[in-house]
């Protein structure tokens, strides 16, 4: 499994993560995603953009296990991913507004 991201002044920002298909059992996106993580806060980074997500089920399913995610509304609005079921399509999880990269 690999995953690219880029660094921000204040977060990382994942891009791009691939795995074998073979390995879906795994959960490879949870693992790259903990790690993107544990280096975004090493760094002192504030916020860890997770990405695509899609309220329906697809291959970015795996980022609704992380609590405290946010999505934007497009509006200018951050909410939680939680607490209102989901985010739709084309929006992108962060961690929640002013909290550190984390888990």
């Amino acid at each position: 499994a690999v995953g690219y991201f880029d660094r921000g002044e204040t977060a990382a920002s994942a891009i791009y993560t691939m795995w074998d298909p073979a390995d879906a059992a795994c959960s490879p996106g949870i693992l790259i995603v903990l790690h993107e993580a544990a280096w975004a806060r090493a760094q002192g980074l504030r916020f860890l953009y997770t990405g695509y997500y899609f309220r329906e089920p697809s291959e970015y399913a795996y980022k609704a296990c992380f609590h405290g995610t946010e999505w934007n509304d497009w509006g200018g609005n951050w909410r939680s991913l939680t607490a209102e079921g989901g985010a739709s399509g084309g929006s992108a999880p962060r961690a929640p507004h002013g909290a550190p990269a984390a888990p």
